[in-house]
């Protein structure tokens, strides 16, 4: 296999990277995550809570107020569901979680007639609901094991949602009370500006997000790549003649410059309608300066075209500068979805 073959095969590798990282995290969401390897996410850290006095109170927009000790709510015919719980940032968890039915238990209080949502409220002062229709779907339950354990203090023992298709924040853990009510309730993150709503389907999914970034990133890689070897930094390096044709280069930036503007924008609308804002860290932040860049890249290469300058440093280096913050927003996105938080 000649130097040629062997370099334009590594590229695509290196560019093809954070493709590989989607799939790997993708396929680690089949699988059941040990509990000592799941993710924690909370507004403070566990409450130690005493298992003999704790109750969970069920009332509200209800006939029958109902207590439960632990002992009575473990006690009763339980059901068994396999899920992800996945948090906005991009992390995500699978369990085999047994528990309660909501619905079940709302049967018992006997829920009246105008009522509009389901309160759940936490131990450590947070909160959050789910409308009566999304409370009482089959799959949505009060868990109080986890992967065959007792659930663990820092996964909201002793009793939590599992609630399937939301975002992490409706998965409310360390509940104790219960509330019916009959008016639209917004609990601790929704009036912060997240999404009442806050149900994931395929284009809210972390997954396509990923997706296309890494896509984008494949493209933008061969548009330096052909960029650097028209300009003659790279000559020392074996690849294909085409690599470093005008129209190919053309075609790669322009494919580069369309995929990531789209993709950015897609992100803004999709992170907006969950958060109700966009740039509120350092993913964020990073992705609109790379933004910023790949505009300056787009400006200069069409004044290049149009033969109105001959000033070849500010696009390269402009395209340096997009790509390699560009990378670092992959990069932080990738270990997100991996569950690594020292960016979040």
């Amino acid at each position: 296999m000649n130097r040629v073959v062997i370099n334009s095969l590594f590229l695509i590798f290196l560019f093809s990277l954070p493709l590989i990282a989607v799939g790997y995290i993708v396929s680690k969401q089949t699988q059941i995550t040990p509990n000592d390897e799941f993710f924690t996410n909370s507004i403070s850290p566990p409450p130690q809570i005493n298992v003999t006095t704790w109750t969970l109170s069920v009332f509200g927009h209800v006939q029958s107020p109902l207590v439960f000790t632990y002992e009575n709510f473990t006690t009763q015919q339980s059901k068994m569901e396999i899920a992800t719980i996945r948090c906005v940032e991009g992390y995500s968890g699978t369990a085999e979680w047994r528990g309660i039915r909501v619905r079940e238990i709302l049967d018992l209080a006997q829920v009246k007639d105008g009522a509009v949502d389901v309160i759940f409220r936490a131990w450590d002062g947070y909160s959050s609901s789910l409308t009566i229709e999304e409370a009482t779907k089959s799959d949505v339950l009060l868990a109080f094991e986890m992967n065959g354990e007792t659930l663990p203090v820092n996964q909201g023992f002793p009793v939590r949602v599992v609630a399937p298709g939301h975002a992490g924040y409706k998965w409310v853990m360390w509940v104790y009370e219960i509330k019916i009510v009959d008016y639209n309730y917004r609990g601790f993150w929704e009036t912060r500006g997240w999404s009442d709503d806050a149900s994931y389907t395929s284009l809210k999914d972390w997954v396509l997000h990923a997706t296309l970034f890494s896509i984008t990133f494949l493209l933008g890689g061969f548009s330096i790549v052909s960029g650097l070897r028209r300009v003659g930094k790279m000559d020392s390096v074996d690849l294909p003649d085409f690599i470093e044709s005008r129209k190919v280069h053309f075609f790669l930036t322009a494919a580069y410059l369309i995929a990531a503007m789209g993709t950015f924008v897609y992100w803004i609308i999709q992170t907006f309608s969950l958060k109700g804002t966009v740039f509120y860290s350092l993913h964020g932040i990073i992705a609109l300066l790379s933004m910023i860049g790949l505009i300056g890249t787009g400006i200069t290469g069409l004044l290049k075209v149009k033969g109105m300058t001959k000033q070849k440093s500010w696009h390269l280096n402009l395209s340096v500068f997009a790509f390699s913050f560009y990378t670092v927003t992959v990069v932080i996105g990738i270990t997100l979805g991996l569950g690594v938080r020292f960016f979040a």
